[in-house]
């Protein structure tokens, strides 16, 4: 019983910081890109299916060498 217990806590858990980690903003149904990070939210997104997305830079993104 326990075990199930523990299973369905961290299902929850992990499923709350999934949400909470996504910062990628849609406004008027584009996505609004800042950072590398929402950079690769949007990569994924796309990547993962959603081929009709629109987004737009918001700023300079560096990403690296």
């Amino acid at each position: 019983m326990s075990r199930k217990l523990l299973g369905t806590c961290i299902m929850a858990f992990m499923l709350a910081v999934d949400m909470s980690a996504y910062a990628l903003e849609k406004v008027n149904g584009v996505y609004q890109i800042g950072t590398a990070e929402d950079f690769a939210e949007f990569a994924a997104l796309v990547n993962g299916g959603e081929k009709r997305a629109n987004a737009i830079l918001t700023a300079d993104i560096d990403l690296g060498t």
